[in-house]
């Protein structure tokens, strides 16, 4: 969705996503940049703080579930999860979500417009804090960027990877032992407030930040807000 290249021929998916975390990672973790090799012992491991936002929720119970079973390389010290359809069956997908799933998803990829994307894009903001031209302008030029408007048909994927990792996902949300917490725009119209009470179903024990009046971004709607609740969750 952002400015790294974006191949015609690639799955889009989310294990592969988290993949690519562990990546990032084992690049960048001092402790495995020292050792020069692909394992280290739990004291050399990297402690990172996972901080995920929608399609980003799935990737972190992915790598919880990863860490549940023991295969990570760093050590995950707890995880500040934002507005994401982790339970799938209780979202409510946008029009265009639902268009891009369809079996014309690739024809509306290729001949969606600007005025839809706003249209679309602009719903999932709250009343209080609207989409303003800025936003709106630089997200739009973000999809198009690698020809990426073309490929929405693909990165929408993770919906139905959603639902058939269900179990080994919301197994990550309910058993994962680490502090787990979450921030929460109670207007967004897509993660809605069921989506919440579904994932605390699972994980009752999480402590939860609620926005009253934000929506489905509230790290864009209102940054300092949940920036207070990102220095809490690194506190905690």
């Amino acid at each position: 969705f952002g400015l790294s290249e974006k191949p015609r021929d690639h799955d889009y998916t989310l294990h592969w996503q988290a993949d690519m975390v562990e990546e990032l990672v084992r690049r960048h973790g001092e402790g495995l940049r020292k050792r020069g090799r692909s394992s280290a012992s739990p004291a050399e491991r990297p402690r990172i703080m996972l901080v995920a936002h929608d399609m980003g929720t799935s990737v972190a119970t992915e790598l919880m579930a990863r860490d549940l079973e023991g295969s990570l390389e760093m050590e995950i010290r707890g995880a500040l999860l934002l507005n994401g359809s982790m339970v799938q069956g209780a979202a409510s997908p946008t029009l265009a979500q639902r268009i891009f799933r369809s079996p014309i998803g690739p024809l509306f990829s290729r001949f969606s417009s600007e005025r839809f994307f706003r249209q679309q894009f602009g719903s999932v903001f709250s009343p209080a804090h609207p989409l303003t031209d800025e936003e709106a302008e630089d997200q739009w030029a973000l999809i198009c960027a690698g020809g990426g408007r073309t490929l929405n048909h693909k990165t929408i994927a993770y919906m139905g990877e959603r639902f058939r990792h269900a179990e080994r996902w919301h197994g990550a949300l309910r058993d994962w032992q680490r502090p787990l917490q979450l921030a929460w725009g109670m207007v967004d119209p897509v993660a809605t407030e069921r989506v919440l009470d579904a994932v605390l179903e699972l994980r009752p024990s999480a402590q939860v930040t609620r926005f009253e009046d934000l929506g489905h971004y509230p790290q864009i709607e209102d940054p300092e807000r949940v920036a207070v609740a990102l220095r809490g969750a690194l506190a905690a």
